[in-house]
């Protein structure tokens, strides 16, 4: 059916939890021990949840872990590691919601384009772009608000991931 596009995903990682539904058109390519993925992707009928304490990560671990899980053991003992160099421009579909617990959930109006990098030889990293949101609820200093718009603008890299969050929301009182 129209609703079910798309192939179900449930993806958690340090740094976030992504269940849903994606569509991809990429295209892969094995060179010189490097993978290159890029392309385009869409999301939709799904939730994105942003992990407690991602102000304090240490982004240089999940570069390791990359590594570590990529890495052949050659006939000699030692081993030798598949680098991941990704390209991609992402499209929020429609029903997604983010959730920053437990500041945050709201509804990411659709379209909303974002931009993603990596490279794990270089231990590189950087996402961008605007996530707007259409409805949602704040919690802010012990209390509950409507969040009738807002965004949360992105321009993150391995060297600083500070994102803008910008509201508008109101209570009833």
């Amino acid at each position: 059916s129209g609703k079910d596009k798309g192939l179900p995903i449930d993806i958690k990682n340090p740094l976030a939890r992504i269940r849903g539904r994606t569509t991809l058109d990429t295209r892969l390519m094995l060179q010189d021990g490097t993978l290159s993925v890029e392309g385009s992707g869409a999301l939709s009928n799904a939730e994105v949840s942003v992990m407690d304490g991602l102000a304090n990560f240490d982004f240089s671990s999940v570069f390791a872990g990359l590594k570590s899980r990529s890495g052949k053991e050659k006939a000699d003992g030692g081993s030798s590691s598949l680098d991941l160099d990704v390209d991609m421009d992402l499209v929020v579909g429609k029903k997604v919601n983010i959730v920053v617990n437990p500041i945050l959930r709201g509804l990411v109006t659709p379209q909303t384009p974002i931009h993603l990098t990596m490279d794990t030889a270089s231990e590189s990293w950087s996402l961008s772009g605007d996530v707007v949101l259409r409805g949602g609820e704040v919690n802010y200093l012990s209390r509950n608000f409507y969040l009738k718009e807002g965004q949360v603008s992105l321009n993150e890299s391995e060297l600083s991931f500070d994102p803008t969050v910008t509201v508008r929301a109101e209570t009833d009182r």
